[in-house]
């Protein structure tokens, strides 16, 4: 009972601490932003992205260090396709999204190429 309660303090301490982090990142920037008049646009393109990328790192390095590669490469596979499929979903909802036949067959032979690569890979 002791151990449960030990990771319900550290679940919610974590999502306070990730809060309050995540708040003082996109103030830092604005403020540097201001200082350097640098377009606010450009600080959220670089600084804010970084930072939102931070845990995959850690998550990836630290498997890497401990021997642990499969953690590594799924992390950064699982995070890119949860990033393009979540930011296309979202944009597909607020507009229409057309694609020509060309592109639709470029897409798919990514697709392909990457299922295999992933494929050779694992097997």
């Amino acid at each position: 009972m002791t151990n449960i309660l030990l990771y319900i303090v550290f679940t919610v301490l974590g999502i306070l601490l990730l809060y309050l982090g995540g708040t003082y990142i996109v103030d830092g920037s604005v403020m540097i932003a201001n200082k350097l008049k640098i377009p606010p646009i450009v600080i959220g393109l670089t600084v804010v992205a970084m930072g939102t990328s931070m845990p995959e790192l850690f998550v990836s390095l630290f498997g890497a260090v401990r021997g642990e590669s499969a953690i590594a490469v799924g992390n950064v596979i699982g995070s890119n396709i949860f990033n393009i499929v979540f930011v296309l979903g979202v944009s597909a909802l607020f507009m229409d999204m057309a694609a020509g036949k060309k592109i639709l067959s470029c897409i798919y032979a990514f697709y392909v190429y990457n299922v295999c690569c992933i494929t050779y890979y694992f097997i």
